[in-house]
């Protein structure tokens, strides 16, 4: 209901319905397509049964709108970024990363960010993120097949 905050729910569903039927069965043999929508409580103990998990959410980081980050959750520390990227629901990715260390979560976790352009109350994604839907399927169905 918050225009490009259901960017992650859009990728998901088009990497499980990904067109190629070969590559479709590929990855829902290897991987589990999960929606946990804003409820980081719940997805930090999801996260505890899996070796790797990819996250695909909108994110706030300055990029230019529509952009795509894939990164490692943990460089968020590392590389001194928390205060300038956000995730676009009520938890940030900052605290999704101290809840999984304080639940001793040891899954890799990886994000697959989308900088958000419109987050104002309507449905639809903005241009600048609906033009790149194939550009994003297609990086993190590579990302996805080297984790």
């Amino acid at each position: 209901m918050r225009k490009d905050d259901g960017i992650g729910i859009v990728v998901l569903n088009r990497l499980s319905l990904y067109a190629d039927a070969s590559q479709k069965t590929h990855l829902q043999n290897k991987f589990d397509f999960l929606d946990f929508g804003t409820s980081a409580v719940d997805l930090a103990n999801k996260l505890a049964g899996y070796k790797k998990a990819l996250l695909i959410d909108g994110i706030d980081a300055g990029l230019k709108p529509g952009e795509l980050k894939i990164f490692e959750l943990r460089e968020i520390e590392t590389q001194n970024i928390k205060e300038n990227l956000s995730s676009t629901h009520q938890v940030d990715l900052g605290q999704l990363l101290a809840l999984s260390k304080s639940l001793g979560i040891k899954t890799e976790i990886f994000v697959a960010g989308i900088q958000v352009e419109d987050v104002s109350f309507g449905i639809g994604l903005s241009a600048s993120l609906a033009k790149n839907l194939g550009l994003y399927t297609d990086n993190i169905f590579g990302r996805l097949n080297t984790l």
